[in-house]
């Protein structure tokens, strides 16, 4: 089930109300999301993760994506899992010369890419217009992380969705992280 980060205070009340151990989960209230951004938060066992990865990617069809990992280890193994089963798929990360990944820019902003694997390299500074979603295959670190992932999408009026995977053992850091 996806849960959406914003709702009316009527709403966060009878959630309060009936649902045991809910999460509610915030932007940084100093940097506001623009309102053409749709946030969805999505709980998976881990084991899981990779299959609604896949499930999402064919049922949205997103025309851009990036999928931020929190480590190259990460991001490295969900590229090897979609090479193959997806169209047009790259991954950027740290550990690439800087050559590659201006290359690998140029070439998503140009949509010569569809899906960039990315670590949070990807994640500040840049302004890719044509991308619609964000997926958060690995939860950001800290709320910071989030809202930079989430600018790179619903940029000057478009509209974009971001989507985050979380488990279980996430509540904790949903809870002290993203205020709930």
């Amino acid at each position: 089930m996806l849960f959406s980060a914003t709702m009316p205070d009527e709403i966060k009340q009878l959630s309060k109300k009936y649902l045991n151990n809910a999460v509610m989960i915030e932007l940084i209230s100093e940097q506001k999301a623009p309102a053409s951004l749709s946030h969805y938060f999505q709980e998976i066992k881990p084991q899981h993760r990779f299959e609604k990865m896949l499930e999402l990617i064919n049922s949205e069809k997103p025309p851009q994506a990036i999928l931020f990992c929190s480590s190259r280890s990460s991001c490295e193994k969900l590229y090897d899992h979609l090479k193959g089963k997806v169209k047009s798929v790259e991954q950027i990360h740290g550990g690439m010369e800087q050559g590659k990944r201006t290359s690998l820019f140029r070439r998503f902003k140009r949509l010569d890419i569809r899906y960039l694997v990315a670590t949070d390299i990807a994640s500040r500074g840049l302004d890719f217009s044509h991308t619609t979603h964000i997926f958060n295959y690995d939860l950001p670190h800290n709320p910071e992380a989030y809202t930079h992932r989430t600018g790179r999408t619903a940029r000057m009026g478009r509209e974009g969705k971001a989507i985050t995977f979380f488990s279980g053992r996430d509540i904790g850091k949903l809870k002290t992280h993203f205020k709930s």
